[in-house]
């Protein structure tokens, strides 16, 4: 059972402020959107539904944005707790779960072994940021939007989905995007040894999709 966190004082631990206790109107939305999210994880992306489901705890609704930015974000303080800002749809709130459990899984793996030589502090690029980013930074943004590029590979190949080519623009975004990541954190020569192989598979499992 998923529980929605509106009124939990300890909540704040986002990079996005947290929306006040929302209504029961509201509420019931959430639900809506969150059971309709989940079933199309369940369906459609069966090899994440066991870390979706074994993790996702709780999820805190988060003021929106004024540009209309989707916004969404977990904490290594909160593990097992998404914040989310309402979304447009199941869909929607389906991509952001993905993304956000990639991060919370990654998260808990660095939390008991080393992952990266902790003295690189050069910064890299992303390709979803305009900012450099830290060895850390990439690595979980690169962990993160494999999903997001699985997502739009999935609905890319559905007909119905992919008519106006804008989940094919968006998995291709993604893909490059994900590719990039990969090679610099293997070539950056600061992955311990399960950090490597974590790179590697992460390569390996991008590169079938092909």
């Amino acid at each position: 059972m998923v529980a929605l966190v509106d009124d939990d004082p300890y909540r704040n631990v986002y990079a996005e402020e947290p929306l006040p206790p929302v209504s029961d109107a509201e509420a019931a939305l959430w639900w809506e959107l969150l059971d309709g999210a989940l079933d199309l994880i369940r369906r459609e992306f069966p090899a994440y539904w066991p870390g979706v489901t074994g993790i996702l705890a709780a999820i805190t609704p988060l003021r929106p944005r004024h540009d209309g930015a989707q916004v969404s974000g977990t904490s290594r303080d909160a593990f097992g707790a998404v914040g989310v800002a309402a979304p447009d749809g199941p869909e929607t709130l389906a991509l952001l779960l993905l993304h956000e459990i990639q991060h919370a899984k990654l998260g808990a793996l660095m939390d008991v072994v080393d992952l990266y030589d902790e003295q690189d502090s050069r910064l890299y690029p992303a390709a979803w940021r305009e900012d450099l980013r830290p060895l850390e930074g990439l690595l979980q943004g690169t962990y993160a939007h494999i999903a997001v590029a699985d997502f739009w590979r999935s609905r890319s190949s559905r007909p119905h989905e992919g008519a106006d080519g804008v989940a094919q623009r968006e998995y291709l975004r993604w893909r490059r995007g994900t590719d990039q990541g990969i090679e610099i954190l293997v070539g950056s020569g600061s992955l311990t040894e399960i950090g490597l192989e974590l790179a590697l598979q992460m390569r390996s499992a991008v590169q079938g999709w092909a």
